[in-house]
């Protein structure tokens, strides 16, 4: 008998291999269906196990928690705002510019005085309100005629 193989289905022959003896073989188109089928077994199982990892790496719900949002809250001062003196006022905003020399050696009214803070205030130099009264006292009592 020989080979047989239809639709996919891989049919056994008997071959003699001698006087007597025979043996069932399957034919060679049925070693080639079943080593395809080998193979498409082998990639049908690394396909399940790429899915299956992919699956497993990148889903599912996570053990940690995200931390509970809390609104911003306003930043409190926890101790009141000291208005600054004169002499840091002087120190901190006048010799950014220039030297305290220049205000130790002037002797000015409080007339004068408000007039240079002015001028000063007028070329960039930050001052509140509040801060500006705080200087003008300070250079008249400090720096006065």
């Amino acid at each position: 008998m020989g080979p047989s193989s239809r639709g996919g289905i891989c049919r056994w022959t008997w071959r003699s291999r001698g006087r007597s003896t025979e043996e069932r073989l399957p034919s060679t188109d049925c070693k080639e269906e079943e080593m395809f089928r080998r193979r498409d077994v082998l990639w049908l199982s690394v396909a399940v196990l790429a899915t299956v990892g992919l699956l497993v790496a990148c889903g599912g719900p996570t053990t940690q928690q995200p931390a509970p949002t809390v609104p911003p809250q306003e930043e409190k001062p926890t101790k009141p705002i000291v208005p600054a003196d004169g002499l840091t006022l002087l120190e901190t905003r006048c010799t950014a510019c220039h030297s305290l020399d220049r205000v130790q050696q002037a002797q000015k009214t409080f007339d004068e005085w408000t007039q240079t803070v002015d001028q000063m205030i007028a070329k960039g130099a930050r001052l509140s309100e509040e801060e500006r009264a705080v200087l003008l006292k300070y250079l008249v009592e400090t720096y006065g005629p």
